[in-house]
């Protein structure tokens, strides 16, 4: 339990280390590269990196989609607006489909696929997601 406002304290150091890594998500969009790849690109020791992504977990400024990726939580929400537009006019959507829709590889597609269905966004029936009720 802690008072309003007083969360974990940064040092100057993790603050800008902190932004650098927020500005690189921003900045790769519905591509992020892997926790692997960030720590490579920033020059960050690895536990330092998982422990400023839990930050900006936090902070709802970044989303965990699988293990090793994380993407902005703004692109996220944006990709999330245009999948349930498209789920309301076509009804389902096959991984075909959603890989035009992202305008990514599988390798960005599949994990998008997983973290909305559980996020209860779709569906998954057989081979194609449908818009979740409710």
């Amino acid at each position: 339990v802690r008072l309003k406002g007083r969360g974990r304290a940064l040092s100057l150091g993790d603050e800008a280390a902190r932004a650098r890594l927020a500005a690189e998500l921003s900045a790769a969009g519905l591509a992020p590269p892997t926790e692997g790849e960030l720590s490579q690109k920033l020059q960050l020791p690895a536990p330092r990196l998982r422990e400023l992504l839990k930050i900006l977990v936090a902070e709802g400024k970044v989303v965990r989609v699988s293990e090793e990726l994380c993407f902005d939580a703004g692109s996220l929400g944006a990709l999330k607006e245009r999948l349930v537009a498209h789920l309301r006019e076509k009804k389902d959507i096959t991984t075909q489909s959603f890989k035009e829709l992202v305008g990514q590889s599988r390798k960005f597609v599949i994990p998008l696929s997983e973290y909305f269905d559980r996020e209860k966004v779709t569906l998954r029936v057989g081979e194609k997601r449908v818009l979740r009720r409710g």
